[in-house]
């Protein structure tokens, strides 16, 4: 549905008895403080019985759309980490994780500046084929510290460069793409040795979660239409951790129900991502925010701006928090798969998957699929495996 960058890193086969259950991979964190968006809420409402105007937009984003709504190209390394502490760990991931993050990065950026030349002729920027050039040179290389890998990127980055001036932009270029993923996989740390049961564990832990919410879920469901998005708010506010408040939002997302709430899914979301806290489905909350921001406030066009700043700003944040529980929980898989997987996803893409369109469309069928259920439809709850 989407391309990641495959670097399946993947250490023993996760695959733990139901009875037991999964609350050691939860930490119980403070929740987050939703008072002031119930409070936002209940003013736009009131606005609107007034008749009054009320740029709820504006409020929830300041000027985050006026800044990103144009066509941006990456044009520095500031989406890379340096991770110091973990140069000399006995902990093989997070031995790996500045050149395996930074590596994966700069291969989706270099690749998004890229995208933008198959739409130059549609008159969507005043870019021209030089502007993307000078935009990939200008990502460097050492970002990646180790040798062999730096040198697999200038590789990739030069090969990207010929492929534009000699306007040899489709099959090859791709393979490009593929030669330096396979080489950045051949690089990383397996983290687990059985995929399906690895897939097994983490769909019955991502249920587990899912259910600590569910009666309050279904009465979500049941509430007038007019007064869900207050009802969900108050129930967010009133969560006793932050782990069940993830829970509810995964639900909450996830139904035909709040499809017209969408604006406040991605508030809410976004305020869990920036919280500094970890769930072991911090990886999906952050795709189900992206895939939904880009919806609802910069469209579903290929041509549409797509701002991968804004959105790997987030993702830099949630990896460096699932670092973080590995400080302290060594062998906790699903925090690996987790910021495996917010490493090695590629931006949110103007080709791909969808036949028209960018691809967020593509992702929120993907990661919310019972918007879009049939009779046929057998869950996602894999999605997010890296």
């Amino acid at each position: 549905m989407f391309c990641v960058v495959i670097c399946a890193t993947v250490f023993t086969a996760c695959s733990k008895p139901a009875d037991k259950g999964y609350q050691e991979y939860f930490e119980e964190e403070e929740p987050v403080d939703f008072s002031d968006l119930l409070t936002l809420h209940r003013e736009a409402e009131e606005a609107g019985k007034a008749g009054q105007d009320f740029d709820l937009t504006e409020k929830l984003l300041g000027n985050q759309r006026e800044e990103n709504d144009r066509i941006l190209l990456v044009n520095d390394t500031s989406f890379a980490v340096y991770l110091p502490q973990y140069k000399n760990s006995a902990h093989p991931f997070l031995a790996q994780a500045e050149e395996f993050y930074n590596a994966c990065q700069f291969a989706v950026n270099v690749w998004s500046n890229f995208e933008i030349c198959f739409r130059l002729s549609s008159g969507i920027t005043d870019l021209n084929e030089e502007d993307i050039c000078d935009s990939i040179k200008s990502i460097s290389t050492a970002c990646i510290r180790n040798p062999e890998m730096r040198q697999a990127a200038q590789v990739f980055q030069d090969s990207i460069l010929l492929a534009i001036q000699s306007s040899e932009e489709d099959g090859m270029s791709y393979d490009i793409f593929q030669v330096f993923s396979r080489k950045i996989e051949s690089h990383v740390y397996r983290f687990y040795t059985n995929h399906e049961a690895f897939v097994d564990s983490l769909r019955t832990m991502t249920q587990e979660l899912t259910s600590v919410t569910k009666d309050d879920f279904l009465e979500y469901q049941k509430t007038d239409e007019e007064k869900r998005t207050e009802f969900m708010l108050e129930r967010l506010n009133g969560c006793s951790s932050f782990d069940e408040q993830c829970s509810l939002l995964l639900n909450w997302a996830n139904c035909p129900e709040s499809m017209s709430e969408d604006e406040w899914i991605v508030a809410v979301a976004g305020r869990l991502l920036s919280a500094g806290k970890y769930n072991p489905c911090l990886d999906r909350i952050w795709m189900i925010w992206r895939c939904l921001f880009q919806c609802q406030y910069f469209g579903l066009s290929r041509d549409s701006s797509i701002p991968n700043n804004l959105y790997n700003e987030k993702r830099k944040d949630c990896y460096l928090v699932c670092l973080k529980r590995l400080e302290t929980h060594p062998e906790d898989v699903f925090a690996m798969n987790s910021a495996a997987f917010l490493g090695g996803t590629v931006n949110l893409n103007r080709f791909g998957m969808s036949e028209f369109g960018n691809e967020a469309i593509a992702e929120q069928s993907y990661f919310l699929p019972e918007r879009f259920s049939t009779d046929e439809a057998d869950g996602d709850e894999d999605a997010a495996v890296y």
